[in-house]
């Protein structure tokens, strides 16, 4: 396929994304939580089909439910030491997968262990974004932030970008393209907060919220990228073409979405 059609392609699909993102954050709560329950089920579905391709859909289906009941749980029982305890233990399992050498049985029972956590308890972040007050501001600016600095980046590391961020985690991204991404998204992020009435925040505030969110935005694709050449795959699927798999589209937003409930807590 010639790179126009490509990139025509990845534009087009990459506005029809974000309609959706933006059309369900008018969504009520209950349904915005059956909405995020959904992604987290998917995205463990996909996480699972992409480690195991020769398991049986009893674990997908499982690993997905599961999922589902985390998110739920997290967002009946909002309490810190719960959110925290999780995170820690997605940490401490993102540890045991990137740096020892476990095998066998042990290391499959943690990789499933960890496509539920990564699944769920990322994505019920933005379900706690969206109980805050003001919440349609909060995921407004998130977005913002996700989609900015993604755009950012492709378009400034694919133009000029000649020194690679992490070549051996992900050979395309480039210094060019995360300094670009960080920059474009970082000033429509501060403008826009700047234009809401919702942010009481300082300028000093403001400007370290946009800095953090956009740099949450690479970091976060850094990450699913190391997940993804550990497991030695491209995308989770190709269920969006040319943008990959769900997961593969919503790795920057979830990550970031943590980054920005726990930001919020800390200023407030």
């Amino acid at each position: 396929m010639p790179i126009w059609r490509t990139i025509t392609l990845r534009i087009v699909i990459g506005i029809l994304l974000l309609a959706f993102a933006i059309s369900c954050l008018w969504l009520p709560s209950a349904l915005f939580m059956f909405a995020i329950q959904l992604l987290s089920a998917g995205l463990a579905y996909e996480f699972c089909r992409a480690k195991f391709p020769n398991s049986s859909v009893i674990l997908r289906i499982g690993a997905a439910i599961l999922s589902a009941a985390v998110v739920a749980i997290i967002y009946q029982e909002i309490h810190e030491s719960i959110l925290v305890s999780l995170l820690g233990l997605t940490v401490i399992v993102s540890i045991l997968l990137f740096a020892t050498n476990i095998k066998g049985y042990k290391v499959n029972f943690i990789w499933v262990l960890f496509g539920i956590l990564y699944t769920s308890v990322l994505p019920a972040h933005l379900l706690l974004l969206k109980h805050l007050e003001h919440e349609f501001a909060f995921l407004l600016v998130l977005l913002i932030a996700v989609v900015a600095t993604d755009s950012g980046a492709y378009f400034v590391g694919s133009s000029v970008g000649r020194h690679k961020l992490w070549k051996s985690v992900s050979p395309n991204k480039t210094w060019e393209g995360a300094f670009g991404g960080l920059l474009l998204g970082s000033i429509l992020v501060l403008l826009s907060m700047q234009l809401m009435s919702s942010f009481d925040y300082s300028i000093f505030q403001m400007v370290t919220i946009a800095v953090l969110l956009c740099a949450s935005t690479i970091f976060g694709d850094l990450f699913e990228s190391a997940i993804k050449r550990k497991i030695g795959i491209k995308d989770f699927s190709n269920i969006l073409l040319d943008h990959g798999g769900v997961l593969d589209r919503t790795d920057s937003l979830v990550f970031t979405g943590m980054i920005f409930f726990w930001m919020q807590r800390l200023i407030s």
